[in-house]
């Protein structure tokens, strides 16, 4: 592993005995939960913008099928590919995005990947992106920061399409969802001729508000 994302640390939620709520604690939890909740919207209209361009995209010709497309995975991996690309190519992908320039897309890619994550003991929502690296190549470190710290993204290297690169990424695909994907993950190999691979994944987990209780049922 290269680089390796750091995810932010919150306040855990207080445990609760019945009705006795340590009020101090709540508040602590709360302040560290709001937060992270973005006061400025305005980066949301170029989101928008990609999201209604790309689902009539990912979503039509369904031939009786049903889809699912996650527009905040593909929003953060072209967010990320932006970064390792410049020119034109890079361009196209701002523009894409809805974003001037590469300091706005990092500032508009952190406040959403923060407005979405979540770690406080009741509530796991997590974003996680990473970028995998044949080792045959150079690569610039600094990108590798800026992955890390504007979109939460670790970065590995290793031998394309080799049994140990990919066991690290099925295991890495698994570590981030909570190994609820592990059949899906185990079918997923990198191709030997790969330069570069980007992989995003999506995690929620949460208690209930009020917990099914079997004996009343």
């Amino acid at each position: 592993q290269l680089v390796k994302a750091e995810y932010p640390e919150m306040v855990q939620y207080p445990e609760t005995d019945g009705f006795d709520v340590d009020m101090e604690a709540y508040n602590a939890w709360r302040t560290s939960l709001t937060a992270r909740r973005p006061e400025n919207k305005e980066y949301q209209n170029g989101i928008r913008q990609f999201y209604e361009c790309t689902m009539q995209e990912f979503l039509a010709d369904t031939e009786g099928k049903n889809k699912v497309y996650s527009p905040l995975n593909v929003y953060m991996a072209l967010a990320m590919l932006a970064e390792t690309t410049d020119g034109n190519s890079r361009q196209q992908i701002l523009d894409l995005l809805g974003s001037k320039s590469i300091e706005e897309l990092r500032n508009s890619a952190s406040i959403l990947w923060n407005a979405n994550y979540c770690d406080d003991g009741t509530v796991t929502s997590l974003l996680a992106s990473s970028v995998w690296l044949s080792e045959s190549l150079h690569y610039n470190m600094e990108t590798l920061k800026n992955l890390a710290e504007h979109y939460y993204a670790s970065s590995f290297s290793g031998t394309m399409g080799s049994p140990e690169y990919n066991e690290m990424l099925q295991n890495w695909l698994n570590e981030q969802t909570g190994g609820l994907l592990e059949d899906q993950a185990s079918q997923i190999e990198m191709d030997p001729l790969t330069v570069l691979g980007l992989a995003t994944t999506v995690y929620f987990r949460a208690k209930w508000a009020d917990e099914f209780n079997e004996a009343n049922n």
